[in-house]
This record gives C-alpha cells, sequence and structure tokens, in this order.
C-alpha cells in the first residue's frame, strides 16, 4: 500500500494525505493566487470538490485501477 506524503525541507514539514498536501501548498507556495480562489463563495465551491476528489472519487478510482487488471486476469484463469 502507498500513503501519499510530502516532507518539505523549506519548512521542515511532513505531511501525508493528498488533501492536506495540496492545501498546505497552496496555503505555503501560492502567493500570487494563481491556482486558488480567495473570493466567496469560489472559495467553499473549490473545497467542496476537493473534499469530494479526495474522500470520494479518488479512492473509487484506486480500487477500480488495482481490481479491474485482477478481475480480468481471474477471467481468463476460469475461461
Amino acid at each position: 500500500m502507498a500513503i501519499t506524503a510530502i516532507i518539505d525541507p523549506n519548512t521542515d514539514i511532513t505531511l501525508f494525505e493528498s488533501g492536506a498536501i495540496v492545501s498546505y501548498l497552496i496555503a505555503t507556495y501560492d502567493k500570487t493566487e494563481s491556482i486558488t480562489y480567495t473570493s466567496f463563495p469560489e472559495t467553499f465551491h473549490l473545497q467542496q470538490w476537493s473534499y469530494f476528489q479526495a474522500s470520494g472519487q479518488g479512492p473509487y478510482f484506486g480500487q477500480a485501477a488495482w481490481y479491474v487488471p485482477l478481475a480480468c486476469t481471474m477471467q481468463e484463469q476460469f475461461h
């Protein structure tokens, strides 16, 4: 099993979990706000989709990437 993690040598912080990493990178390094929003309601729409991706879509796609090829291999063995 792989866990997404980052060690930032500039601030000496270690983080895991992709949503926390993205939030940290934006807060720390996007000083010109070129990849984020600061206006209402866009800030909350961005958070909404970020949380959805991290808690729902991402894990489902990860499971599919693992189990679909496995299922195809098993199907070939039994037919």
